[in-house]
């Protein structure tokens, strides 16, 4: 579990991860079974969101 808490709003990762029926628990498994694909790179993409 990701128990980090926003500063701002209170609200952990995995609370938001959940609005979006999201699990945060299963990141794990995720990774187990992305890495037995025969994936030879991929994209991340990032949106930067600088104070305002």
């Amino acid at each position: 579990m990701l128990p980090l808490i926003h500063q701002e709003n209170g609200r952990s990762f995995s609370d938001v991860w959940q609005e979006y029926g999201l699990d945060a628990n299963r990141i794990g498994k995720a990774h187990t079974a992305f890495a037995k694909l025969p994936v030879k790179a991929y994209l991340e993409l990032h949106i930067e969101q600088a104070p305002t």
